[in-house]
């Protein structure tokens, strides 16, 4: 049986995210024959995820780098070390190096600083993952576009794969009306149309994302006053009281279907300059669950075969214009069947499950 290392920042206490990709990699691994060893932020009960840690920043706490240095020095050897951040690449390279480990590097990708240089520490980072590409076995990427941006920098295609992101199809799916009616009740909903943004804070993209939905609830309380705006992921009270009074504001939550069962769109509001690396697992999971979704383009990247009026509602770059596309969209007849080709989308096509089974195939491969 192979034996593979999963090295990560993933968090099972933040259920939604780029932290999802590691666990659900890790899990459809072990269903393939792997011995799966994790470390991460905060494991879960998945079988397989033996190995945790606690989640220390390399850059702003050495002391924590230099225990995680040594306890990647004290693990048995293992066929495959897969590191998900660039920071455990590095790690692990100066391990393998002072050790001799025979142990093959692959380094994941779900996003790139080089994808934005605009400043010094941007620089810096894309500095490093040219770095860390050249010097793994294998590169795994979530997109064709990241794949681009390395192999301008000179990273052999044959270094390469794509392992796009995708949705938990098990958790995420299309409910009947009846637990629609259900999740609002529990929410306590009345009969306001309902939009619903999730945007952890942790990405620059999706802090754009809530201060340009920000700019569209406040233009809402004069234009469009029957629309409530639902948003996940907003951390601090200061950060909940700069949103105006029709938004409700969550913080992380467990259960998050029950929050996209209860609305009747979901927002994908990204600007050009808020771009991804692949697409966005959010909004996987809005389509998943047959919410029409209201998107920019930017917000759809990656979403190979979505087509707009088809299997989303492509909105306008300014807040009037957004907004202008909530108010069409709740009182257009085909949203249902738009809903529901989204969901087909992305539950045929965007399977974690999927994903991992490309993986399994790149890595017997090494």
């Amino acid at each position: 049986m192979p034996r593979i290392l999963l090295l990560s920042d993933a968090d099972a206490s933040r259920p939604f995210g780029s932290y999802q990709r590691p666990f659900h990699l890790a899990r459809t691994l072990s269903l393939a024959g792997w011995e799966v060893s994790h470390l991460c932020a905060e494991g879960c009960a998945s079988p397989g995820l033996e190995f945790r840690y606690l989640k220390n920043s390399f850059f702003s706490n050495p002391d924590s780098a230099v225990r995680y240095l040594r306890r990647l020095w004290r693990l048995p050897h293992y066929d495959i070390v897969f590191a998900s951040h660039l920071r455990h690449g590095l790690l692990f390279r100066i391990v393998k190096a002072a050790t001799a480990d025979s142990a093959r590097l692959v380094i994941d990708f779900h996003s790139l600083a080089m994808m934005d240089q605009s400043t010094l520490s941007g620089h810096l980072l894309s500095f490093c993952e040219g770095v860390v590409s050249r010097f793994a076995d294998h590169v795994t990427v979530a997109s064709e576009s990241l794949a681009c941006l390395l192999l301008r920098l000179g990273i052999p295609l044959r270094k390469l794969s794509t392992i796009p992101n995708g949705v938990d199809v098990s958790r995420y799916y299309p409910p009947p009306s009846s637990v629609r009616d259900m999740a609002r009740k529990q929410l306590n909903l009345s009969d306001e149309f309902v939009a619903i943004l999730v945007s952890p804070l942790n990405f620059r993209s999706n802090r754009l994302a809530l201060k340009f939905t920000r700019s569209v609830a406040r233009i809402a309380l004069r234009d469009f006053k029957r629309v409530r705006f639902l948003i996940v992921g907003l951390g601090t009270d200061t950060q909940r009281e700069s949103m105006p009074p029709n938004c409700t504001v969550y913080g992380y939550v467990k259960d998050l279907p029950l929050y996209l069962f209860a609305a009747d769109v979901a927002l994908a509001p990204y600007p050009s300059s808020a771009r991804s690396g692949g697409a966005r697992n959010k909004v996987l999971e809005y389509m998943a669950c047959g919410v029409p979704v209201i998107s920019t383009l930017e917000g759809m990247r990656g979403i190979q075969g979505a087509v707009p009026n088809v299997h989303f509602l492509l909105a306008d770059e300014t807040p009037i214009g957004f907004l202008d596309s909530i108010s069409k969209a709740s009182s257009n007849q085909n949203l249902k069947t738009i809903a529901s080709d989204g969901a087909n989308l992305a539950s045929g096509n965007f399977s974690w499950e999927s994903a991992g089974e490309k993986l399994d195939r790149v890595l017997r491969n090494l």
